[in-house]
């Protein structure tokens, strides 16, 4: 179903509900009230909820990037920043590729207490093996 489908089910569950109520009571107003404040509340809820999950997203690069800076002085790397279009983004995983090891995606995690962690490693060929790695923490 996606992201977002527990939401958008849940909205549309009360949506739904709302109509079915339209239809059976007469105090229509405050139903028709009652509706577009949902749809309001829906379309604020997702507005400030992507604005707060990229400003977490920025906060976890900063912290990411300090670790590997002292972890790894010297070394040079990029974050990989490849959303899909229309999936969410977790806003405490970020995912570097080191210079030296282009083909290999680190994904690191920030913990709620700021520490970070190396989360999970993807290979980009098969010929590499865990004792092959420069950078593995796990």
């Amino acid at each position: 179903m996606g992201d977002y489908a527990i939401e958008r089910f849940f909205i549309g569950f009360i949506l739904y509900v709302l109509l079915i109520g339209l239809i059976v009571i007469t105090k229509k107003k405050m139903i028709i009230g009652i509706a577009i404040a949902v749809l309001i509340g829906y379309g604020v809820f997702f507005v400030i909820r992507g604005n707060h999950l990229e400003k977490q997203y920025a906060e976890s690069i900063e912290i990411v990037n300090e670790h590997l800076k002292n972890r790894y002085p010297g070394e040079q790397w990029i974050v990989v920043d490849q959303l899909e279009e229309g999936r969410k983004r977790r806003a405490d995983k970020v995912e570097i590729t080191f210079a030296n090891e282009p083909n290999i995606i680190y994904a690191y995690k920030v913990e709620n207490t700021g520490k970070v962690v190396q989360w999970e490693i993807s290979f980009g060929t098969k010929s590499n093996s865990l004792k092959d790695l420069l950078h593995q923490e796990i």
